[in-house]
């Protein structure tokens, strides 16, 4: 169902994140405007891959695969999910969240420093592959910069 709305293609990228939520590594937020599914979040409770990151901001669950449909944009979707994400770090008892967000993307970057996110200081790689429609594999190389929020605020005493 999800697919209809916020097509991913060979990448089956619902499914793997719905997976992760079973699993308990993540937990997969959908936004809904009336019945169809206008974005998403993933909350990874283990926090960033990269190592960098990681040391620099532990106990740190990551933030990331935000996508809003472009019909969607501007009208808060984004900045809603990420508030989603935030409870529900904090509703586990973590302190912070960090996200990770392209140098290409200052839109993006933005939003997030506007939502509370600091610039950690750590830049680094991140690689991955997607398949096209053919099935065909394409690797990608992003560098991103690492971005925390302290979250005290909404933990209940």
């Amino acid at each position: 169902m999800l697919e209809r709305y916020l097509p991913t293609g060979r990448n089956d990228v619902h499914t793997y994140h719905f997976g992760c939520q079973q699993a308990d590594e993540a937990a997969y937020l959908i936004a809904w405007s009336e019945e169809a599914a206008v974005g998403h979040v993933v909350v990874t409770w283990a926090g960033f891959r990269e190592e960098p990151a990681r040391l620099a901001v532990p106990q740190c669950p990551a933030i990331g695969y935000l996508q809003v449909t472009p019909a969607s944009r501007g009208k808060g979707v984004g900045s809603a999910l990420v508030g989603a994400a935030e409870a529900c770090i904090a509703a586990r008892g973590f302190r912070r969240a960090g996200l990770a967000v392209g140098i290409d993307n200052p839109a993006a970057a933005r939003l997030y420093q506007r939502l509370g996110y600091q610039d950690t200081s750590v830049r680094c790689e991140s690689q991955y592959t997607w398949y096209d429609d053919a099935g065909v594999g394409h690797d990608v190389t992003e560098m991103n910069l690492y971005l925390a929020k302290d979250l005290s605020g909404l933990i209940d005493p």
